[in-house]
């Protein structure tokens, strides 16, 4: 009995305690609980100390502060594979970058979320139409670009005057490139080159589409590279390095030390084709007296000029793809947009931009530049697309074709047509396989 008493005791004590703290925490009195109503999205992209800034402050800039935002950064090398694994083995990425060669792989893989659905199609149709054709497959689309980089034809006007030579136009074939860079490369007594009139670095898809050939049949199921257009546009490629003698090869430019456009700022070069993204270098250097024209086109052909863009995609296994497609149109807004351009990484990427803050900068040569790459835009096409599209993952196709042009451009052991047929044989076998 007064066991059980002790026990009625204390079951009305304890009772009595906590029913207090319940009156206590109903009506405001306790100490509250902390909680966290912000979903964290975490974002992944493969990118250097100096340039994942630009991304933090993009992000950070992000106006809808109920979702918390968790930036990562993953190492650059062999970023694609990591990714892929992390993704299978059910790591939690909500938002990562995404270029265009790896769309059909990662889609194929069913690691990607479809977004016709989730943006409306006036948004969608404000971009242009080879960037969005860039992130689709089977036209579903899986990514949205960040940024808009296009090819152009850098000259050295000093270079130029030096030799007599009438700057580039927009008139300009390969041939009167040839002409001008022939005038312009110096050589000594022995042969030795201390000029190029040219340099060139890994060009062999752009020359092929520049002549109007393809690579695949329009299926996509046959490789044809080894047609007369490719083989016209590949020998005109090779008589640069060892007929003409105007660009160095990769191995002579590689016995330099020189990196990708070190030859053009020390002055080595007057004629650089390659990217937009170089002029905010080029504007740095107070030694270089630098012009930008219109890639050449080919005789008898309309000019062509290649593109290339980053963007971002969403897992398949996000747990908050609203929360991720609303980040997603930030990041690929016309607002974090100006941030790239303004950086120099971009050139305006949507059809409606704003282009005030492009074309009507203080340096007036600078705009009559910017309306150049502006220009452009009505004859591109995404660079190496035709890769992008096979059922063989790109990275495995594009080393199917530099190790043979390497034979053939860089080191001068292969002649064109074997090159291409080697190319086509190999890239087919791997077509049957699958």
């Amino acid at each position: 009995m007064i066991l059980i008493k002790k026990m009625e005791n204390y079951f009305f004590v304890t009772t009595g305690v906590l029913f207090a703290i319940l009156i206590l925490d109903f009506t405001g009195c306790s100490k509250p609980i902390k909680r966290s109503d912000k979903k964290t999205i975490i974002i992944k992209a493969p990118e250097a100390s100096s340039y994942f800034g630009v991304y933090e402050k993009i992000i950070n800039n992000f106006p809808d502060k109920t979702i918390k935002i968790k930036f990562q950064r993953m190492e650059n090398d062999k970023w694609r594979q990591k990714l892929l694994l992390e993704i299978a083995g059910g790591s939690i990425i909500d938002i990562f970058r995404m270029a265009p060669a790896f769309v059909n792989e990662f889609a194929t893989r069913g690691q990607l979320l479809p977004l016709n659905s989730c943006f409306e199609k006036k948004q969608l149709a404000n971009y242009y139409h080879f960037l969005i054709n860039a992130f689709s497959m089977n036209d579903t689309i899986y990514g949205l670009p960040e940024n808009l980089a296009i090819q152009a034809m850098f000259y050295n006007k000093d270079l130029f005057d030096k030799a007599g030579v009438s700057y580039p136009d927009e008139f300009w074939t390969w041939e009167d490139l040839v002409n001008a860079a022939q005038k312009m490369t110096i050589k000594d007594s022995n042969g030795i080159v201390s000029q190029y009139g040219l340099l060139v670095v890994d060009i062999w898809y752009d020359m092929i589409r520049y002549y109007g050939g393809h690579i695949f049949n329009d299926a996509k199921t046959r490789c044809i590279i080894n047609n007369p257009t490719n083989r016209e546009a590949i020998k005109f490629l090779y008589d640069l390095f060892y007929i003409y003698k105007i660009t160095p090869s990769g191995y002579e430019r590689e016995q330099t030390g020189m990196g990708y456009s070190e030859a053009f700022e020390m002055n080595k070069v007057a004629i650089f084709p390659a990217w937009s993204h170089l002029v905010i270098n080029f504007k740095k250097n107070q030694r270089l007296n630098w012009g930008l024209s219109y890639i050449p086109r080919v005789k008898g052909r309309k000019r062509l000029v290649m593109c290339a863009s980053q963007g971002w995609a969403i897992s398949k296994n996000t747990k908050y793809p609203k929360e991720s497609i609303k980040i997603l149109s930030y990041l690929a807004s016309e607002t974090a947009n100006k941030q790239l351009v303004k950086l120099g990484d971009s050139i305006p990427h949507l059809k409606n931009s704003d282009l005030n803050h492009f074309l009507n900068t203080p340096n007036e040569e600078i705009n009559i530049y910017n309306k150049i790459l502006m220009d452009s835009l009505q004859n591109t096409e995404m660079r190496e697309l035709e890769l992008y599209k096979t059922q063989i993952p790109y990275a495995e196709l594009k080393e199917i074709c530099n190790n043979e042009f390497i034979k053939c451009l860089r080191a001068n052991e292969q002649n064109v047509e074997r090159t291409l047929i080697n190319i086509e044989e190999k890239v087919n076998r791997r077509l049957n396989d699958e």
